[in-house]
């Protein structure tokens, strides 16, 4: 049995009771006062009704990153307090909206048979009336890579929980920090490769003030992990099934397994920024096979 909300106030969402979850279906655009209205309902659910599972249906084309980080904020809180958050695609999901279908809970994330789905890098449409120079372009240009970047280590660290953090770190630091003057690097984060020259670069990197020189030492600090990492993919299987990469690493001598695994997490976030780039719409089958969702809904 179950039991619908009544929708008299045209901000709230759309909730069902069921017996052991409850279900919210969330359409239009992703912006601020939908997500808010979102994660409302999910913490009335919760902390009211003592769900420990929420449903989340999803028919959206998309929109705020920003929005959605909140979105990503409210769920690592739901999730240390053990709730399960599936998600289902009804007929459209897309851009901001089809990352949400993904982080759902794996094993639990599901898309209706002819659902579009529509994963693309972050994109800006500039209004005509704002003159845009060739330096506006460029941090405009900075600014997108950024968040791609930022969003893929996000689905990564959820489809591949099971990988090593240390190997998460490198790979953060090396998409998200390395290539960015404006982001301090960790020097820390790549004493997993146990490479001195790697060491040392991040090191004199960690502590130079001098923006010639920071410069320097990131392009070069970044050519010599992404070769050596590069190096390290040739022994790796190519397939996205992380039991591979278990069998690669067993078979492997303890001192070259975290290096393999972060190897083996840049090419899935080199595989997943160059899928993305096309920007152009998959069936559920594809879905599937790419690992972004778990089944398809008869």
């Amino acid at each position: 049995m179950s039991e619908s909300k009544s929708n008299s106030d045209p901000g709230r969402l759309p909730v069902r009771y069921e017996q052991q979850r409850g279900v919210v279906r969330f359409c239009g655009p992703v912006e601020a006062n939908r997500i808010f209205a979102l994660c409302d309902e999910i913490d009335s659910l919760i902390n009211e009704y003592y769900y420990n599972q929420v449903v989340l249906e999803i028919d959206s084309p998309g929109g705020e990153v920003k929005s959605l980080l909140y979105y990503c904020e409210k769920l690592k809180g739901w999730r240390q307090h053990g709730v399960r958050i599936e998600t289902v695609a009804l007929t459209l999901c897309a851009s901001a909206a089809a990352f949400m279908l993904s982080l759902g809970d794996i094993g639990q994330r599901r898309a209706m048979p002819r659902a579009s789905l529509l994963y693309h890098n972050a994109r800006i449409v500039a209004s005509s009336q704002i003159p845009l120079t060739s330096d506006r372009l460029e941090k405009l240009r900075t600014s997108l890579s950024q968040t791609d970047s930022d969003m893929l280590v996000v689905l990564l660290r959820h489809l591949y929980s099971d990988v090593s953090e240390s190997c998460f770190v490198l790979l953060e630091e090396l998409t998200c920090r390395l290539p960015y003057m404006e982001r301090k690097v960790d020097a820390a984060a790549f004493k997993i490769l146990k490479n001195a020259k790697v060491n040392k670069l991040a090191a004199a990197l960690e502590k130079t003030t001098d923006g010639n020189s920071a410069g320097r030492l990131r392009v070069e600090l970044l050519h010599l992990v992404n070769t050596g990492l590069h190096s390290k993919q040739l022994t790796i299987a190519s397939s996205n099934n992380l039991s591979e990469l278990q069998q690669t690493l067993n078979l492997s001598p303890a001192a070259v397994q975290n290096e393999l695994a972060s190897a083996w997490l840049l090419r899935r976030f080199e595989h997943y920024r160059d899928l993305f780039t096309q920007d152009a719409a998959m069936c559920s089958e594809e879905a599937q096979r790419e690992g972004l969702i778990d089944h398809i809904r008869g």
